[in-house]
């Protein structure tokens, strides 16, 4: 399985001679989805209103979510289904719970079926549109080679010397995590259903994208700072998303708060070796390079922004302060590659004087002055270096 920003390409192979059937299920548990199998297109395509989670719980969200996906070959049959009645040759189904539609083909030895999903939240022939533009060919290996570029080019916005093998899996895995919130909401055209219960659908200038599923459980309290750092221009889009929902809606979804993480509360009673020590620990118990290996809900990406920070050596404790609290990099060096655009300084560089990255140190040095264990956004955003050393006994 690979995919773009709103498509998705899936690839199944088969070793032996078989009946392959393809399920496809709209989370319609609210009985409100609808599915459709067209034989002519080689496709199967529905929708499924959304419904809240958080406020206002199972209630409507006010607007759908839309598929279309499409076969590389004809079906040898089809049909849909409601819970466990199999109803041959029907092309369409809604309005009920645990429904679905399925094509069946038939498969021969080491035969490979393609499947291409596009999707929207503005109408079926969005997501149809949408599919068209972003994978417009049946060649897998050609948007999964496309992906993994633009994948390498994003986390290499950050690079990494020293430290252990298994730190950099969990840094970049992290990373990774952190970036895929929010998430692309607008059409390939741009157009997008209004923050008002989906009464209108609007339209955002050529070259940006409106960005949705900001989580209530403040993903600006660090995943925003860091895309903030990495991604600046995808931030300047999310915060303009934000503002048009406020102009939209009337109401902003999310509110910025400051909060101070407890192992960072040390360097305020001047004591920066205890905070190193508590944030270390955290980096190598909490998180792990296997199933489960992010402490709790990553909350759209905030704990795992939480890890790229402290793994760094510098924290947002309050976001909106321009500041950053300092443990210590848990890497011999960490280079990020700024968009000069939005950073002058285009590089800003931290580093140790010790192979041992997880020892801790009691003297800070910004581009070659001794400094307080505290970081100015404007520090970053001119280009450095920041240098931790220990003072002689």
């Amino acid at each position: 399985m690979t995919g773009t920003a709103r498509a998705g390409f899936f690839r199944f192979s088969y070793l032996n001679e078989d009946r392959a059937i393809i399920l496809v299920t709209p989370n319609s548990d609210k009985g409100q989805g609808y599915i459709k199998v067209d034989p002519e297109k080689q496709e199967i395509y529905g929708y499924n209103p959304v419904h809240q989670i958080y406020q206002g719980l199972c209630q409507p969200a006010g607007f759908n979510g839309y598929f279309v996906i499409r076969f590389n070959r004809s079906f040898d049959s089809f049909g849909c289904y409601y819970q466990m009645e199999d109803l041959k040759n029907q092309t369409e189904i809604s309005g009920k719970p645990d429904i679905g539609a399925y094509a069946a083909f038939q498969i021969k030895e080491n035969d490979v079926l393609l499947a291409k999903a596009g999707t929207s939240f503005t109408s079926i022939e969005d997501a149809r549109t949408n599919l068209d533009a972003e994978i417009p060919h049946w060649k897998f290996e050609k948007t999964r080679a496309e992906t993994e570029q633009i994948w390498n080019e994003a986390l290499s916005a950050i690079q990494l010397k020293g430290g252990k093998t298994e730190d950099y899996t969990k840094f970049y895995t992290a990373m990774y995590h952190a970036m895929l919130y929010p998430r692309t909401f607008s059409n390939v055209d741009g157009t997008y259903p209004e923050f008002d219960g989906n009464k209108n659908t609007n339209k955002i200038e050529k070259g940006h994208v409106y960005y949705d599923d900001f989580s209530p459980n403040g993903t600006q309290l660090t995943q925003l700072p860091l895309v903030r750092l990495v991604a600046p221009d995808k931030y300047e889009d999310m915060l303009k998303s934000l503002t048009l929902k406020a102009k939209h809606g009337g109401w902003m979804p999310d509110s910025i708060v400051k909060n101070s993480h407890i192992p960072y509360r040390y360097n305020d009673s001047s004591n920066p070796v205890e905070t190193q020590k508590k944030v270390k620990n955290i980096l190598t118990t909490e998180y792990t390079c296997y199933d489960g290996g992010i402490p709790g809900n990553d909350d759209a990406g905030q704990t795992s922004a939480w890890y790229v920070f402290s793994a760094m050596g510098f924290y947002p404790v309050s976001p909106g302060s321009g500041e950053y609290q300092l443990s210590s990099p848990i890497f011999s060096e960490v280079q990020l590659n700024l968009n000069p655009k939005y950073y002058p300084g285009k590089k800003f560089r931290i580093s140790i004087n010790d192979q041992d990255t997880y020892k801790t140190y009691n003297k800070v040095e910004l581009n070659g002055k001794e400094s307080q264990f505290v970081l100015k956004h404007e520090d970053i955003w001119k280009g450095g270096d920041l240098k931790f050393s220990n003072t002689i006994k």
